[in-house]
């Protein structure tokens, strides 16, 4: 068969192919897609849930409202883990292409700044569970605390048992609370760790691309001498690139500690 042949025979199929053909930045970045709808589409569910937990003290939320809201917390932590990982994979594909590298680097920058943005519900609510288990406790001292006709607490005219029983669920409840505030505490701390070490990691990243720009203008130069100390920076950038992802890592997984 001629060339002429071949290609009017098969270009129709060539083009379906080529048009079916998906290269793996694109499908990293359907998948990152795909994980941002259904986080999207969880955030409204989430935000509902919250509301319950930011009323006053006079209507505290119930038991299963507090559950309901940790089983959301915790779908949308796992989605977050997810979206994060599929964004880390695309912005580490391999390329040749420094414009490739440049594109995958501001797709993972968006998706670092959607994360920060819709995460700060989820590292708000040790603090609203803190709150609700104080107006409970509140309420149930106020309970314990009604007057007999002879002007007598009733807590202290009720049985040994009856003391013993509430003065374990005072002790539940001050546990909880103070479980809430070490929480919101350890939330504060990582926050203010993981925004160091990504700002000292996009500085790193962007010293690292400059130099590798000044290494191949000094090999069009003809400038070896240059060439070679410039190689020992990117040596030392790549160590510390490294070494701070590395920390960011363990702070993602004291993260996922958090809140599960």
């Amino acid at each position: 068969m001629c060339r002429d042949c071949r290609t009017t025979i098969f270009s129709k199929r060539d083009f379906v192919n080529s048009t079916s053909f998906k290269p793996p930045d694109q499908r990293a970045y359907e998948t990152l897609r795909q994980f941002e709808r259904g986080i999207q589409q969880l955030l409204p569910n989430f935000q509902k849930a919250l509301i319950p937990l930011q009323q006053d003290e006079a209507s505290p939320p119930s038991h299963t409202q507090i559950q309901t809201a940790s089983k959301l917390r915790k779908r949308l932590t796992d989605s977050f883990t997810k979206y994060d990982t599929a964004a880390r994979r695309l912005r580490d594909l391999k390329t040749d292409s420094a414009t490739q590298k440049l594109l995958q680097k501001a797709i993972y920058a968006a998706a670092s700044s959607f994360l920060h943005m819709h995460m700060l519900p989820l590292k708000n609510l040790p603090r609203m569970l803190k709150r609700s288990s104080s107006s409970s406790s509140s309420s149930n001292n106020s309970k314990g605390r009604l007057l007999l006709p002879n002007g007598q607490s009733a807590s202290s005219t009720a049985s040994p048992l009856r003391n013993g029983m509430m003065t374990t669920d005072l002790e539940t409840a001050s546990q909880a609370t103070d479980a809430a505030s070490e929480a919101s505490t350890a939330v504060s701390a990582l926050e203010t760790e993981e925004k160091e070490l990504r700002e000292r990691l996009v500085v790193l990243e962007e010293q690292r691309y400059l130099v590798q720009v000044m290494i191949g203008n000094a090999h069009g130069a003809r400038r070896f001498e240059e060439v070679s100390a410039l190689s020992r920076n990117v040596e030392e950038l790549d160590v510390e690139i490294r070494e701070v992802k590395g920390r960011v890592g363990e702070v993602e997984d004291r993260w996922r500690g958090v809140y599960t």
